[in-house]
């Protein structure tokens, strides 16, 4: 559900980045801060979520498990690295409870604007020239006799692939359904196409 503005203003503003203010375009920002806060939730109850601040506006961003990942990527999986750190932040629409809502996205590359190479785990010297995945781990987290969502996150980490390649409709339908057996089948269907392995 879109939010109110007016001459491209929210009406209501918050403390936190909304995926409207940006007017369509991409936004640099440097991390200053990493934290974890307790935020209200529509029920009236909190739940406990990592904050990105930022050097250049008070404003902050509240990182979901799709954004963190790929911070991950672009920097280590170490939080605190990724302080002084420079990311792009940049409006789409994402499914959530089974509609189509405005939210903000990290894109996949560095400062450079190069998507950064991703490191085989066969070593030095293999062909990056696809996604670097490993079917066999992935194949081998659904004989699982129940599958998890960090099974599912696993799978996501392992398949070399960008969020948004994985994050398409029929995915986010299963996984917000907690049918993480099919995101996972899904997943390796898009390995596939994108020709970094054979199921």
């Amino acid at each position: 559900m879109a939010k109110p503005m007016l001459d491209g203003t929210l009406m209501f503003p918050s403390e936190y980045l909304a995926a409207e203010e940006f007017g369509g375009r991409d936004v640099k920002l440097v991390i200053k801060d990493v934290k974890l806060d307790d935020l209200r939730m529509t029920d009236g109850g909190t739940e406990r979520k990592p904050i990105l601040t930022f050097t250049k506006t008070k404003k902050k961003l509240v990182l979901n498990k799709t954004n963190a990942t790929t911070i991950a990527k672009l920097y280590g999986g170490e939080a605190r690295n990724w302080v002084g750190k420079e990311i792009t932040l940049y409006p789409t629409e994402c499914n959530a409870f089974g509609q189509q809502v405005e939210c903000i996205r990290v894109r996949a590359k560095n400062r450079t604007g190069a998507v950064p190479p991703a490191v085989p785990e066969t070593g030095a010297g293999a062909d990056t020239s696809a996604p670097v995945t490993d079917m066999q781990q992935i194949q081998g987290l659904l004989a699982n006799r129940t599958v998890s969502e960090a099974d599912y996150d696993r799978a996501c980490e392992l398949s070399g692939l960008d969020p948004e390649q994985i994050e398409t409709d029929d995915v986010m339908a299963a996984t917000a359904a907690g049918d993480y057996r099919t995101a996972i089948k899904l997943v390796i269907g898009k390995i596939v196409m994108a020709g970094g392995g054979t199921e």
